[in-house]
């Protein structure tokens, strides 16, 4: 059966028309990430392929991106021990290629094969594994497709935009990846922990790929996925005005508003943000259960005016730079962005006395707060101040 799937595969290509775009991946499943309390663990996934046999998989996989109108090839080799494919979640595809295996096929180990389509419509999609789901998406076969114009529109007709943040929301069970071959019963895969782009907490804040670093007349698109098992709550600030204008590779019938917004597992958005003053704050994104609702876990993405377009007296302002640090409420540390080298920070308990002090460097720094109690303090960096609660 295999065998006639590839060479049906093989064929189709030529039947399609416009640009072909050519994708070569792998899947593999002896990969480690390093979580970010230190903890590593295991996952699976997809990479492209090497001749390098040492290549690897990513935490997601590989963002693929295509333009309207090209007819696309993925050329897929499971180059792990068990069963895998390549499910184009929300593309237009015929069930052959597909990649759900009841319906089409699984690609066995040391199996290749070609999965054809043509993208007609842009927006924001998935790929994940569809062999035993719920095991394979918690130990990491996931990832973004992205479909543009071809242009600076969403779409054609649509608003257009200067920059662009993709962002894909998942979690893992952190005990099945740590022990796969003994994952218990699939239904009780409840996870605990949250990730941005394979990143959680303060690596989000360490990654200046995932922050925003906005500009006056910028119009930016944010693309939203969602692959977890919780539904994602976005929460933006009000300095930030944002337009939802696809959901699930469609044009909404009317584009709207969000202060919030909710993606469940599945879902895909694309909004246009724009700035509507000189701030500098975090978009926040809670994690929430599935069965009752509870938040069982939150990321921030800071955002703020790029520091291209401060002056050295905005830059100085505490009006216009206010003292962020995360996470806030802390427990045994915070973070804090410190703009100039050798610049004081004090922390003071709610008695006025100086609980912490030191002299910092410039960068992203993170402040030991293990010995402090719970309670209120307040944080002083230079001319800026903050507050900050300790909670245990």
């Amino acid at each position: 059966m295999r065998r006639i799937c590839f060479i049906i595969l093989t064929i189709f290509p030529f039947l399609l028309i416009g640009q072909v775009e050519h994708v070569y991946l792998q899947s593999k499943m002896d990969a480690t990430i390093t979580l970010s309390d230190g903890h590593q663990t295991n996952f699976w996934g997809y990479g492209y392929q090497s001749t390098n046999p040492n290549a690897r998989v990513t935490l997601p996989a590989p963002k693929l991106v295509f333009e309207k109108g090209d007819s696309v090839v993925i050329h897929f080799y499971n180059n792990s021990p068990e069963d895998h494919t390549i499910h184009l979640h929300g593309l237009d595809v015929n069930q052959v290629n597909d990649g759900v295996p009841s319906t089409s096929f699984a690609v066995g180990s040391q199996d290749s094969v070609n999965y054809s389509f043509r993208v007609s419509h842009t927006g924001t999609y998935l790929y994940h594994c569809h062999v035993l789901t719920s095991l394979h998406l918690t130990m990491g076969m996931y990832g973004m497709i992205v479909v543009t114009n071809g242009d600076d529109h969403l779409y054609d007709g649509g608003p257009k935009y200067n920059r662009e943040f993709d962002y894909l929301t998942s979690d893992m069970k952190r005990a099945v990846n740590d022990n796969p071959l003994s994952p218990g019963d699939f239904f009780h895969i409840y996870a605990d922990y949250f990730m941005l782009n394979g990143k959680a907490d303060q690596q989000i804040f360490d990654d200046t790929t995932l922050s925003i670093d906005y500009r006056p007349a910028d119009t930016m698109v944010f693309r939203i996925g969602n692959i977890a098992y919780s539904c994602t709550k976005w929460i933006f600030p009000d300095e930030l005005d944002v337009t939802v204008y696809q959901s699930d590779g469609r044009e909404v019938p009317v584009s709207f508003q969000a202060d919030t917004l909710m993606v469940y597992p599945g879902e895909r958005f694309t909004a246009i943000a724009i700035p509507n003053g000189i701030f500098q704050d975090t978009i926040e994104v809670e994690y929430c259960n599935m069965s009752d609702g509870s938040t069982d876990g939150v990321n921030k993405i800071p955002i703020r005016l790029d520091p291209a377009h401060l002056s050295l007296e905005e830059t100085l302002s505490e009006e216009l730079n206010p003292l962020k640090i995360f996470p806030n409420p802390a427990e045994n540390y915070f973070k804090v962005e410190v703009q100039d080298d050798q610049s004081k920070l004090k922390v003071v308990d709610m008695q006025g006395r100086i609980i912490i002090q030191k002299s910092l460097d410039k960068g992203i720094q993170t402040i030991r707060t293990s010995d402090l109690e719970s309670g209120v303090y307040f944080v002083f960096l230079n001319s800026r101040q903050t507050q900050l609660v300790i909670s245990k």
